[in-house]
Protein backbone atom coordinates (compact mmCIF):
# COMPACT_ATOMS: atom_id res chain seq x y z
CA UNK A 1 0.00 0.00 0.00
CA UNK A 2 1.37 3.39 -1.02
CA UNK A 3 1.05 6.49 1.14
CA UNK A 4 -0.04 9.88 -0.18
CA UNK A 5 0.29 13.06 1.88
CA UNK A 6 -2.76 15.23 2.37
CA UNK A 7 -0.98 18.04 0.50
CA UNK A 8 -0.36 15.83 -2.53
CA UNK A 9 -3.97 14.64 -2.45
CA UNK A 10 -5.29 18.22 -2.37
CA UNK A 11 -3.14 19.07 -5.40
CA UNK A 12 -4.53 16.06 -7.29
CA UNK A 13 -8.09 17.01 -6.39
CA UNK A 14 -7.57 20.64 -7.41
CA UNK A 15 -6.12 19.65 -10.78
CA UNK A 16 -9.30 17.65 -11.43
CA UNK A 17 -11.66 20.32 -10.03
CA UNK A 18 -9.95 23.04 -12.05
CA UNK A 19 -11.68 21.66 -15.17
CA UNK A 20 -14.98 22.71 -13.54
CA UNK A 21 -13.52 26.02 -12.27
CA UNK A 22 -13.67 24.81 -8.66
CA UNK A 23 -11.06 24.52 -5.93
CA UNK A 24 -10.73 22.60 -2.66
CA UNK A 25 -9.74 25.01 0.10
CA UNK A 26 -8.29 24.55 3.59
CA UNK A 27 -9.97 26.49 6.38
CA UNK A 28 -7.95 28.86 8.55
CA UNK A 29 -9.29 29.94 11.94
CA UNK A 30 -11.61 28.35 14.47
CA UNK A 31 -14.73 30.36 13.63
CA UNK A 32 -14.54 29.54 9.92
CA UNK A 33 -13.74 25.90 10.73
CA UNK A 34 -16.99 25.57 12.69
CA UNK A 35 -18.97 26.91 9.74
CA UNK A 36 -17.09 25.39 6.80
CA UNK A 37 -15.29 22.39 8.26
CA UNK A 38 -11.57 21.81 7.71
CA UNK A 39 -11.98 21.61 3.92
CA UNK A 40 -14.51 23.21 1.56
CA UNK A 41 -15.04 23.77 -2.17
CA UNK A 42 -15.19 27.16 -3.87
CA UNK A 43 -16.74 27.90 -7.27
CA UNK A 44 -14.09 30.15 -8.82
CA UNK A 45 -16.41 31.87 -11.31
CA UNK A 46 -19.19 32.77 -8.90
CA UNK A 47 -16.97 33.05 -5.80
CA UNK A 48 -19.46 30.90 -3.90
CA UNK A 49 -18.91 28.11 -1.39
CA UNK A 50 -20.53 25.06 -2.96
CA UNK A 51 -19.54 22.35 -0.45
CA UNK A 52 -18.64 22.41 3.23
CA UNK A 53 -17.20 19.82 5.62
CA UNK A 54 -15.51 17.97 2.75
CA UNK A 55 -13.55 14.78 3.42
CA UNK A 56 -10.54 14.98 1.04
CA UNK A 57 -9.92 11.24 1.06
CA UNK A 58 -13.52 10.48 0.16
CA UNK A 59 -13.53 13.19 -2.52
CA UNK A 60 -10.24 11.87 -3.93
CA UNK A 61 -11.70 8.40 -4.25
CA UNK A 62 -14.93 9.72 -5.82
CA UNK A 63 -12.92 11.75 -8.35
CA UNK A 64 -10.64 8.74 -8.91
CA UNK A 65 -7.48 10.70 -8.18
CA UNK A 66 -6.68 8.35 -5.28
CA UNK A 67 -6.07 4.72 -6.18
CA UNK A 68 -7.58 1.89 -4.08
CA UNK A 69 -4.07 0.83 -3.01
CA UNK A 70 -3.19 4.31 -1.70
CA UNK A 71 -3.80 5.59 1.80
CA UNK A 72 -3.67 9.18 3.05
CA UNK A 73 -1.17 10.17 5.70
Amino acid sequence: MRTVTIGALIKRINRRLNRQRRELKITRGQTARRELGSYWVLDLDQKLVIATHVDPERMGRELRVLDPDEKVK
